[in-house]
């Protein structure tokens, strides 16, 4: 995930856009819980917890290099995502890191 960040990161700055305002959370819900830990095989599995999340991009806006809003008008003003954190270090609780983000299609929160 850090690595799509960043390339989103890179792309912005390259179309010359920026981003204001403020993304609320408003819910979170626990999907789904594994905690299978099998480092050392390839591919690993590593313990993961999965979360449904519901954030308010209402007030969250894009703009072009000449300040116009690049966000489609028709855009939902709650966002629904799935959002994974793994864990490669597992029993240790401060190594949880966020493994991807996914836009829940269609879906509205």
């Amino acid at each position: 995930e850090l690595k799509n960040r960043r390339n989103a990161l890179s792309s912005a700055q390259q179309m010359q856009t920026r981003a204001s305002g403020d993304i609320s959370l408003l819910e979170i819900m626990r999907k789904s819980v594994d905690l299978t830990s099998k480092v050392n095989e390839t591919p690993p599995t590593v313990p993961t917890v999965t979360f449904t999340v519901c954030t308010d991009v209402s007030r969250f806006n894009i703009v072009d290099k000449d300040g116009k809003s690049i966000v489609p008008p028709d855009r939902k003003p709650h966002v629904l995502v799935d959002l994974s954190v793994y864990n490669y270090k597992f029993p240790d609780p401060g190594q949880w890191r966020v493994g991807y983000v996914e836009q829940v299609k269609d879906a509205t929160c």
